[in-house]
């Protein structure tokens, strides 16, 4: 079996082997037919090419910053949502539970 998923990196079908790696391990390659288990390595590799291009378009792409630091450093949310507004809501906070236990 560890042929077969050798053979499909050499044929780099990453997706593929990470799909039959995680059959093997979960031992679900006995109970598929042949369909059932192309299908899901077909769907694999698919999902892998896709994510893979995606993510090269990221990187390719060059942005300047990255959309989370835009939000989070953002004044409007700052006033908006802060620490006080929040306890007054009722919120916990894991510092404020850490701090009362030292």
């Amino acid at each position: 079996m560890e042929q077969i998923k050798s053979q499909l990196c050499s044929l780099r079908l990453s997706g593929m082997a990470s799909c039959w790696q995680m059959l093997e391990e979960t031992r679900r390659t006995p109970e598929l037919s042949l369909k059932d288990g192309m299908e899901l390595l077909l769907q694999a590799e698919s999902d892998q090419r896709n994510v893979n291009r995606y993510a090269k378009l990221l990187r390719n792409a060059g942005f300047r910053y990255k959309g989370y630091w835009r939000t989070a450093k953002s004044p409007i949310l700052q006033r908006s949502i802060c620490s006080d507004s929040l306890n007054r809501s009722g919120y916990i906070f894991l510092s404020d539970c850490y701090r009362s236990c030292q």
